[in-house]
């Protein structure tokens, strides 16, 4: 099985769209090492992330675990994660794990990208 790969598509207008692939287990990183920080930098977390599970060959708890990270890190950070494009399996395990309660996770990328402006609106009117 591929290990993970992270692959960044575009950085625009404080939107980070990146490609995950492979297998996402903490077994396809070094320990104490977080994949999105060693791959952008720790000002990830303060923008908006559309994390694109497509071509995700396998999640297991650990990854979600890390999805969980993610989730939580970007909203200490003031940014927004959103999961989308989910292929089936990965789809089913994480509505299972009732993922779809905390993380933001969309059909596609243009309703990621709705879902996107709806929470910066949301903060928008916080501030």
């Amino acid at each position: 099985m591929t290990p993970l790969s992270i692959t960044l598509r575009s950085a625009d207008d404080g939107i980070f769209r990146i490609d995950v692939a492979g297998k996402i287990s903490k077994d396809g990183w070094p320990p104490n090492r977080d994949p999105l920080v060693s791959r952008f930098g720790p000002d990830v977390y303060a923008a908006t992330v559309l994390m694109n599970l497509q071509s995700a060959q396998y999640i297991d708890s650990t990854g979600v675990e890390w999805l969980l990270f993610c989730h939580s890190r970007c909203e200490q950070a003031g940014g927004r994660l959103v999961v989308h494009s989910p292929n089936p399996m990965t789809d089913q395990l994480l509505r299972m794990m009732r993922m779809d309660l905390t993380l933001n996770l969309a059909a596609n990328e243009q309703d990621a990208l709705k879902l996107a402006g709806e929470s910066s609106n949301e903060h928008a009117g916080d501030r």
